[in-house]
């Protein structure tokens, strides 16, 4: 994990002083989340700028291992930016696509499945400097699946609700 933060650090820097691009020039961003280096996971984010009101994201969490269940989310994001630049309030719709790998029953069973994950978004982006971004966010999703064993076991990670709020932020690069 170490090894992913420094080289992301890294590209950031080669790459802000390779392309030294100013913010209304870029079309594109990357971005991560820190939040999740807390649960040992990687998630990326790569961004396509359109004209500066709208964006399309795509976040990308690979591999990640939590007790019995292994999983990948793989997504697309579309922001729409009330300003006329990329900075301040932005709304936007998204849809995250999850591969879950279940070891039931210490692996006499592998179970896997695919569930879906619409989402809003409502955030807020700061720009830093002429090249970083720091955007906070409101996101509520709905999971569409189930992880059930042969047995009618099921593996419960909402089990109150199908729905979810949370917050979060990223850090993005623009070039």
């Amino acid at each position: 994990m170490r090894r992913i933060i420094i080289s992301i650090f890294w590209l950031f820097i080669i790459s802000d002083v390779l392309l030294n691009k100013d913010l209304n020039k870029a079309t594109f961003s990357l971005g991560f989340n820190p939040q999740a280096l807390i649960n040992k996971q990687a998630h990326f984010q790569i961004g396509c700028i359109i004209d500066y009101k709208h964006e399309i994201v795509l976040p990308i969490i690979p591999n990640y291992k939590n007790d019995d269940l292994t999983y990948s989310n793989y997504g697309i994001e579309y922001r729409y930016h009330r300003s006329k630049d990329i900075r301040g309030k932005l709304i936007g719709l998204g849809l995250n696509v999850s591969r879950v790998d279940w070891a039931y029953e210490n692996e006499t069973e592998m179970i896997t499945k695919t569930i879906l994950y619409p989402y809003i978004i409502y955030g807020y982006r700061i720009i830093i400097g002429e090249n970083f971004g720091f955007v906070t966010k409101m996101i509520g999703d709905y999971k569409i699946g189930d992880l059930k064993a042969k047995d009618g076991t099921e593996r419960l990670d909402r089990p109150y609700s199908n729905y979810k709020l949370s917050f979060g932020f990223e850090l993005e690069y623009f070039f």
